[in-house]
C-alpha cells in the first residue's frame, strides 16, 4: 500500500510561490494547503509510514531541490 499517495497529490496541486501573490485569497489558500501538507508529512513520519528521507525524495520530485 502506498501511504504517500495523498501527499504526492497534495504536492502536485500546490503552487510553491503562493506567498508572492498580492491577492489575499491566493495567499490564504496557499497557506492552508502548505499547513495541510506539513500535517500530512508529520502524520506519515510519526506514524512510521514514511521516513524523512522518503518525504525529501517525494518533495524534490515535485519542487526540485529546495533551499
Amino acid at each position: 500500500m502506498n501511504h504517500t499517495y495523498n501527499l504526492e497529490n497534495m504536492y502536485a496541486g500546490f503552487d510553491l510561490h503562493y506567498d508572492r501573490s498580492d491577492d489575499h485569497n491566493v495567499w490564504s489558500k496557499g497557506h492552508r494547503q502548505w499547513q495541510a501538507i506539513c500535517h500530512e508529512e508529520q502524520r506519515l513520519i510519526h506514524g512510521g509510514l514514511a521516513s524523512v528521507d522518503e518525504i525529501k525524495v517525494i518533495k524534490s520530485k515535485h519542487f526540485g531541490e529546495l533551499k
